[in-house]
């Protein structure tokens, strides 16, 4: 199946992109192998790094929303596995349960993002007031952002009067 395509103004210098009609979108999703596990394979990602910058280029398009189609309805998916619990918890705390979830490198991830974000700050406010509050700014780590995180999760639990 060829998919049709559309280039942008060569002034503008965008990348040419390839759009799929309402017959092509369904023909690709109906066509799908999902016992084939190679789909899923990690070989075109194997230079990918979660802490490079997002290329906001790709989020950002002069395009126009248009209205989706309503008559298209997905297939129900059916799931073979059985559900439930693949680990051993015996001796579980509540942090134990969300490590499973948010692994260490879920919060580096976000540690190295939020520094990168206050240093990005910085080179964008080079003259900040003597009295500015983010003179005492330093590098967060980890735990500090577990903690963080906690502490919101509390607030939204909290019940006050």
């Amino acid at each position: 199946m060829e998919p049709s395509t559309s280039c942008g103004d060569a002034s503008q210098k965008r990348k040419r992109k390839t759009l799929y009609n309402h017959q092509e979108v369904l023909a690709l999703l109906t066509n799908l192998d999902t016992d084939s596990e190679s789909n899923y394979e990690d070989s075109d990602d194997e230079d990918f790094d979660p802490t490079d910058p997002i290329d906001l280029e790709i989020l950002h398009t002069d395009e126009e929303w248009q209205d989706a189609d309503l008559e298209f309805t997905p297939a129900d998916p059916y799931f073979t596995t059985n559900s439930g619990i693949y680990f051993d918890d015996r001796g579980f705390e509540e942090i134990d349960y969300v490590s499973q979830f948010l692994d260490d490198a879920f919060w580096e991830l976000i540690t190295v993002e939020t520094n990168r974000k206050a240093q990005q700050f910085f080179t964008e406010h080079p003259k900040l007031s003597r009295r500015s509050i983010f003179h005492g700014w330093k590098g967060t780590n980890g735990e500090e952002m577990k903690v963080f995180a906690g502490i919101i999760i509390l607030m939204g639990l909290a019940k006050k009067p």
